[in-house]
């Protein structure tokens, strides 16, 4: 993405899929693009679309717990980060939005 200007990297994410569709890598960009101005429902579509292709990605039930958790569904999100498997503790954000997550459903005290 365009650091910063995630605006400018939805524009350029766009034109990049209009020339070759089904480049997971940029759908997944758009995605989080999207993710980063709050527009819940593109980045849906956008994930759908990174779904359909590679269901089995981890960082495609990341984004996923992402949304539910943006959308308050805070169990189903804790759910979903647990069958990302190893990206838990490799991906720092993954581990950030499950502990926020955890603590927000109600499973881990800050005692």
């Amino acid at each position: 993405r365009v650091r910063g200007e995630p605006e400018r990297a939805i524009e350029l994410l766009n034109s990049s899929l209009e020339r070759q569709e089904d480049y997971i890598h940029a759908i997944l960009e758009l995605t989080a693009a999207y993710l980063d101005v709050a527009n819940l429902e593109e980045a849906e579509k956008t994930l759908d679309r990174a779904v359909a292709m590679a269901p089995n990605y981890s960082i495609t039930q990341f984004y996923a717990a992402f949304i539910l958790a943006e959308k308050g569904n805070l169990q189903e999100a804790h759910e979903t980060l647990l069958r990302t498997g190893d990206l838990l503790g490799a991906y720092p954000a993954a581990t950030r939005l499950y502990g926020l997550v955890s603590f927000r459903a109600g499973k881990y005290s800050i005692a």
